[in-house]
C-alpha cells in the first residue's frame, strides 16, 4: 500500500511502510491541525523517506520510535532535528577524492592513462 494521509479527530494520520524491507504498513500520527494539509502531505513524504533510509541501514528497531517522534512534533525545527538524527545514523556516503598531484598527472600522461 502506498503512503497516504487520513484525517483523524486530533489531526492527521500518515500510513507509511517501515521496518525490514519496508514490510510493515502502519499508521503514524502527524501532529498537525486539519487546516495544515499541505504541510501534512510534505511530512508524509519526508516520513516515508526516513523510513526507507532506516530500512536501507538495517535500523529496523529504531524506525518506529523515530518516526513516531517525528510525527509527534508540531514544529518544523523539531521535525528537521529528527531527520538529522536519521541521517546521523548512516555512514559517510560521499567518498573523499584522493588529492591529485602534478607528478601524478604527468605520470598518467606519460603512461597514456
Amino acid at each position: 500500500m502506498a503512503s497516504r494521509l487520513r484525517k483523524k479527530a486530533t489531526g492527521w494520520g500518515a500510513r507509511i511502510r517501515f521496518g525490514e524491507n519496508l514490510g510493515r504498513d502502519e499508521w503514524i500520527t502527524v501532529d498537525l491541525p486539519h487546516d495544515q494539509e499541505p504541510q501534512a502531505k510534505d511530512r508524509l513524504g519526508r516520513l516515508q523517506a526516513m523510513a526507507k533510509r532506516l530500512s536501507e541501514l538495517g535500523k529496523h528497531a529504531e524506525a518506529r520510535p523515530l518516526l513516531e517522534e517525528a510525527g509527534a512534533t508540531r514544529a518544523e525545527r523539531g521535525f528537521r532535528a529528527v531527520e538529522a538524527m536519521v541521517e546521523a545514523l548512516s555512514p559517510e556516503t560521499t567518498a573523499r577524492k584522493k588529492a591529485v598531484t602534478f607528478r601524478a598527472v604527468v605520470q598518467d600522461l606519460c603512461d597514456g592513462t
